[in-house]
């Protein structure tokens, strides 16, 4: 994990994303990459030159915001890593600006700010959220407003165990051996039902991976009539630092990210939000299929 993308509008809840980031760039010694996006409507009954005047300001305003983060360096020792901060600013509208990003550079982690419900900014709201959670290829870190970066002792990971979770294990088991954390897997469930073949199949693979990795996984399962209700219950109960899903468009993740529900957990969770990409449930040697 060595590139961060931090998306910005400069609000309050942006700064302590990106004050969160950082401080998590310090620990695993990753570099970042602050970004704003100009989404001005009809671009063309706009002048150049006032776009050039857009752009220096944007400019000048992440490298403030550069200047502020790099504040977080200076409590720790002359050896811990300092993360080098680049700047972009684009014209187009966020998600096309992220997509883009990630599909020419190689960063490990996009991280936004959380959404409260009350909230009106343009920016982390609605469709925008949504459209970064469908298409881009990278895990998204949701950062609620006024969270502060503390050491990771806790990431839980909800799975309903219709894929192999080995990419999701894989990244998980990085950042928790930075920290010396604890992975908590939880096997998530409305229903109150045995295990199909191809779920057991699934856990018991997904089990065997936890015993190869040097790390501390525990694996239970979650059950209740109110996923989103449990997975809040469960942050709280048992102190997690980190809450993770796959962002599955497709059987039980597609109701939770495409309804009320995944607002829920977006807007009112109050720990950090990691949300791994679509494309870490289906590729072709790591799925497993129902029969």
């Amino acid at each position: 994990m060595k590139n961060i993308l931090v998306l910005t509008d400069f609000s309050e809840r942006a700064m302590s994303a990106a004050e969160y980031a950082m401080q998590l760039a310090i620990h695993i010694k990753a570099d970042i990459t602050l970004c704003h996006a100009l989404e001005i409507t009809q671009q063309l009954t706009y002048p150049l030159a006032d776009h050039l005047v857009l752009r220096n300001q944007t400019v000048k305003r992440l490298r403030a915001l550069g200047m502020h983060l790099n504040t977080f360096v200076e409590g720790h020792s002359e050896d811990d890593f300092s993360p080098s901060i680049s700047y972009i600013n684009d014209l187009d509208m966020l998600p096309d600006v992220v997509e883009k990003l990630v599909s020419n550079n190689h960063f490990d982690l996009v991280v936004i700010g959380a959404t409260k419900s009350s909230s009106v900014s343009r920016f982390f709201f609605g469709s925008h959220t949504s459209d970064i959670l469908d298409f881009v290829t990278r895990p998204v870190l949701l950062v609620p407003e006024n969270v502060s970066f503390k050491s990771i002792d806790n990431v839980a990971y909800a799975t309903d165990l219709t894929f192999n979770n080995t990419k999701v294990i894989n990244y998980l088991a990085q950042l928790a051996t930075v920290f010396g954390a604890r992975i908590t897997v939880d096997h998530i469930t409305p229903l109150d039902l045995p295990l199909t073949k191809a779920e057991q199949a699934v856990e018991d693979s997904l089990i065997n991976q936890m015993e190869a990795k040097n790390v501390r996984i525990r694996y239970k399962t979650l059950k209740g009539d109110s996923v989103a209700k449990g997975l809040l219950e469960l942050s709280d109960a048992e102190k997690v630092d980190i809450l993770t899903l796959v962002h599955k468009r497709y059987d039980f993740f597609e109701g939770l990210f495409h309804s009320s529900v995944s607002k829920q957990l977006a807007y009112t969770s109050k720990i950090p939000l990691l949300v791994m990409p679509y494309s870490f449930s289906v590729d072709n040697e790591d799925l497993v299929y129902a029969g």
